[in-house]
């Protein structure tokens, strides 16, 4: 048969699966992540292959002692492909800040898995031909993706849910790898046929809880935020509360703004004097505004009627003095007698101050 067409059968499975788990996120991721962690999962195919091929060599696969079986199934194939996508997960997927919510550990996880059975659904339909690539397009693929699921699901809650963080770690790869390694034996053991059917009851359990962890971090898909938003919002409450009089956010419990645009607030105008609106909570009882009582008529006090003003009389100009020549000498003599007496009194009465004081 054409290789070009076993090729495109191996792609396309895959390639349906990761769309399908891309478009059931909500907050979906950018492309480039996510062809990113595509071919990542195709990376890591080759040392996990490499490892299969060494266990052929060394007599390890998959025989009529079940036991054999069951050590290569758990022991090679289900060990080695779900401790690759383990270490990418935990220790690449885990810091990046584009993993911000549960959600995206399961649609990495699936991109990893996808990637990886992508590329070893290739080497298996090229070697082994059109049946094989039909048969692993309804089994082994989905199957994968089961466990990539699963994967993700614990990476996404040993993340967000710290306090049993090494636990979902746990069980991020031991889930996985049970699962693989039981549904591989089932299908590779050659002693009993209606363990080969049980691995559609493997499939069938794996894709139900699959969809139920899916369902459940789409239900709560919240972008978390990020840890310098956290501490900045802590800082801001900090200051706020030192700021205030009373040690606490001025906060009242039964009064909440009233929600307003900024181009609402220059459009309304507002006299700068009134406070601002304050809406009640409509779940707390209306308060009856009290009746205002009529004031009492304030008298008014009687016009100020200003006291008329009293112009003084005019002064009536005084004679002139007579000329000296008209006087009377008598008259003038006595002034100057009476006025010579009066300084000699006066000069009498200082030299007895400056006799008293020396």
């Amino acid at each position: 048969m054409d290789q070009n067409l076993l090729v495109l059968l191996a792609i396309l499975p895959g390639l349906l699966i990761a769309g399908l788990i891309w478009w059931l996120d909500k907050n979906r991721e950018t492309g480039r992540n996510i062809i990113g962690f595509f071919f990542l999962g195709m990376v890591i195919t080759i040392p996990a292959y490499a490892f299969q091929e060494l266990s052929y060599k060394i007599g390890l696969d998959v025989s009529e002692q079940i036991w054999m079986t069951f050590l290569f199934a758990f022991g090679v194939i289900a060990l080695t492909e779900e401790l690759m996508k383990f270490v990418a997960m935990r220790y690449y997927l885990f810091p990046k800040p584009f993993f911000d919510e549960r959600m995206d550990g399961i649609v990495y996880g699936g991109m990893l898995a996808m990637g990886f059975a992508t590329l070893e659904n290739i080497l298996y339909a090229t070697d082994l031909g059109l049946e094989t690539a039909i048969l692993r397009m309804f089994t082994s693929v989905p199957a994968h993706g089961v466990f990539g699921v699963l994967m993700g699901y614990y990476i996404g809650k040993a993340k967000f849910e710290k306090t049993n963080r090494m636990r979902h770690l746990t069980l991020a790869f031991v889930v996985p790898f049970l699962l693989h390694g039981l549904f591989d034996f089932c299908i590779l053991q050659l002693n009993y046929d209606l363990l080969m059917g049980a691995s559609l009851l493997v499939l069938l359990g794996g894709l139900i809880a699959s969809g139920f962890a899916i369902h459940q971090f789409r239900k709560g898909s919240v972008v978390a935020p990020a840890e310098s938003d956290v501490v900045e919002s802590e800082v801001l409450d900090q200051t706020t509360e030192e700021n205030s009089p009373t040690g606490k956010q001025d906060t009242d419990p039964n009064i909440v703004d009233d929600p307003i645009s900024i181009q609402d607030a220059f459009d309304v105008e507002t006299p700068i004097d009134a406070p601002a609106e304050k809406t009640p909570i409509t779940n707390q009882p209306p308060v009856e505004e009290p009746t205002p009582t009529p004031k009492a008529e304030s008298q008014t006090p009687p016009p100020i009627t200003k006291e008329p003003t009293i112009k003084p009389a005019p002064k009536t100009p005084e004679p002139p003095a007579k000329p000296i020549e008209n006087q009377d000498p008598e008259a003038i003599e006595k002034s100057l007698a009476d006025l010579e007496a009066e300084l000699e009194e006066m000069r009498e009465d200082l030299e007895d101050d400056d006799e008293a004081d020396a």
